[in-house]
């Protein structure tokens, strides 16, 4: 019995391996123009191994980029199109192909959903939209600003930033994807922009924007309310890792790491062209599953070995 479990673990780990084509170690992707044309490129988490993942042409202008949790895909805009392709770069995908100004694409946590900003047009009014990548069916959830969401894990909250009016002062809300409810987060006068959750859903880090002054990368505590600038700034976005310990954000052109509490900043690359747009996947906080069937955790199959 416990050869025939370790066998089954065996197959299932191979066909992780083989569907999910995603990286075997923690990694960032991000868009480079340093082939010319801006592209998908995927490192190790320590800089290491630079590989190229799409050949797209500088007229497709892509942007946006973010990874599914199970690094799997890639979603990203090229143009105003919305797209998703494998994170080895195969099975490319046009979701979205009409002439609809979009910014901004967010994955859910369960992969079933992906998170954009459209303006207007025939998906609706300016705001946050919600697609589903199999059926490619849109569902408009409220207006707001061009912006950057991020998913509560709960899957049912999106993280935004929102202003009262064009120019004015913005804020960070918590917005129902069904009833399109906001809760408002922060109350601060100035511009509190460009937000990421972290993994656990706790914090919050974000770019926060000071008439006259630099700008500031701060988390915010959920739980306490507070809020700690880790670094000066201009206009960024901060990106966290799968286990909330670091951020990558782009300085001057290149990627860079800190750890969460603003310590340890370092250069990833260090490239003439502009790298940006980081966003990681960590195969440490999988679980293991069988193409999309229910996952089993590494816990629970280890327990059935003892």
């Amino acid at each position: 019995m416990r050869w025939f479990i370790v066998l089954t673990i065996c197959w299932l780990c191979s066909t992780v391996a083989v569907v999910g084509q995603a990286p075997s170690t923690k990694s960032i992707a991000f868009i480079s123009r340093r082939d010319g044309a801006p592209n998908i490129y995927v490192m190790d988490a320590d800089g290491a191994n630079v590989r190229r993942i799409t050949q797209h042409a500088a007229s497709d202008d892509v942007s946006y980029l973010d990874w599914s949790s199970d690094g799997r895909t890639f979603s990203y805009l090229t143009g105003d199109y919305l797209r998703t392709v494998r994170a080895d770069g195969s099975d490319p995908q046009l979701l979205l192909g009409d002439a609809i100004i979009r910014h901004e694409t967010r994955w859910s946590g369960d992969g079933s959903r992906i998170a954009y900003y459209s303006r207007g047009g025939n998906a609706g009014p300016n705001g946050l939209h919600v697609i589903d990548p199999a059926t490619k069916r849109v569902t408009f959830v409220t207006k707001s600003h061009q912006t950057r969401w991020s998913w509560f894990p709960d899957g049912r909250r999106v993280l935004h930033s929102n202003w009262q009016a064009p120019g004015a002062p913005s804020d960070l809300y918590a917005v129902d994807v069904v009833t399109g409810a906001m809760t408002q987060l922060t109350d601060d006068p100035v511009w509190n922009e460009y937000a990421d959750l972290s993994p656990n859903g706790a914090r919050i880090a974000y770019w926060r924007g000071i008439p006259g002054g630099t700008g500031q990368i701060v988390v915010f505590d959920l739980t306490s309310g507070e809020s700690t600038e880790i670094l000066k700034q201009p206009m960024n976005s901060p990106t966290w890792s799968p286990d909330g310990r670091e951020v990558a954000l782009s300085i001057d052109g290149d990627l860079y790491v800190m750890d969460a509490d603003g310590g340890n900043l370092r250069a990833l690359t260090a490239h003439p062209a502009a790298d940006y747009n980081p966003t990681w996947f960590d195969p440490s906080a999988l679980t293991v599953s069988a193409t999309d069937k229910k996952p089993f955790t590494w816990g629970w199959l280890k327990s059935l070995t003892r």
